[in-house]
C-alpha cells in the first residue's frame, strides 16, 4: 500500500453507529476545521485502503461482524 493523500479511510461515529468514508485528504480537511473551531471530532479512523472499493469491502464485512 502507498498511502497518499487520495487514499481513503473508513471511519466509524459510535453516536451515528456507522462507518463513513472520505480520502485522507477530506478527513484531514474535516479535522483542521473542528481544530480551528474549537469542536471535538466524533469519527475515529479505523481503516486506510487504496481504493473505494476496498473500503466498501471493508465496511461491509465489518458490519456484518458485529451484526452477528
Amino acid at each position: 500500500m502507498n498511502i497518499t493523500e487520495n487514499s481513503y479511510v473508513a471511519e466509524w461515529s459510535h453516536s451515528q453507529q456507522q462507518f463513513h468514508l472520505h480520502t485522507i485528504r477530506e478527513m484531514i480537511e474535516k479535522n483542521q476545521q473542528a481544530y480551528a473551531a474549537n469542536k471535538a471530532t466524533l469519527y475515529v479512523p479505523v481503516g486506510i485502503f487504496d481504493t473505494i472499493q476496498e473500503a466498501n469491502e471493508f465496511t461491509r464485512k465489518a458490519e456484518k461482524q458485529k451484526a452477528s
